[in-house]
């Protein structure tokens, strides 16, 4: 599952709550958060703060085409000119997958 998840997978960001999505994070092997170590480096997938809050999850069967440390937010925010302001303040995390037979 790619997407915006719009909450951190460690704690939330809400001050003072728990991650919404705990039963997730504590499901591996079964589930993985490809990109939690994203929130562990401390980086950022939206400008202005200090989280990651597009995060992807993988089932136990995508794991196996998952390619480890593929994980990173593009800082496209230093190419394009007012990014945040023109286009958004999410930035894109991008991770690689190579499915075989």
């Amino acid at each position: 599952m790619i997407g915006d998840w719009n909450d951190d997978i460690d704690e939330s960001i809400t001050a003072g709550r728990d991650t919404p999505y705990r039963l997730f994070v504590e499901a591996a092997p079964d589930w993985e958060y490809v990109t939690a170590p994203l929130t562990v480096a401390g980086v950022t997938s939206i400008l202005g703060f200090d989280d990651v809050i597009d995060h992807q999850l993988a089932s136990n069967e995508a794991m196996a085409w998952y390619q480890a440390g593929s994980d990173q937010v593009c800082l496209v925010d230093n190419l394009v000119t007012a990014y945040e302001n023109t286009t958004s303040d999410r930035l894109p995390v991008l991770t690689r997958y190579v499915a075989t037979k």
